[in-house]
């Protein structure tokens, strides 16, 4: 099989109460920990349904399973060795 070059993207926008964003300072460097920048929040509960609708959508997938807390979602940049 060859791979295909990806030519499809996709904009998801909604308003989320941000519980906690490292976005522009990531937590402080401590020796030999992996630091990663995030933002973790609460969405309006309908948007669970469409965000889930997206990214079936996108990862070519009928169904996905995540873990939820508190209905707390949280993006987070791959782990970044000091």
């Amino acid at each position: 099989d060859r791979v295909k070059a990806i030519t499809e993207f996709a904009v998801y926008l909604t308003a989320v109460r941000v519980g906690a964003s490292h976005l522009i300072m990531p937590p402080a460097w401590r020796e030999g920990l992996m630091v990663t920048k995030y933002i973790s929040g609460n969405p309006h509960s309908y948007d669970f349904v469409r965000l889930s609708a997206l990214l079936c959508m996108v990862f070519h997938k009928k169904a996905l399973n995540a873990q939820l807390s508190l209905d707390e979602l949280s993006f987070q940049t791959k782990a970044l060795n000091p």
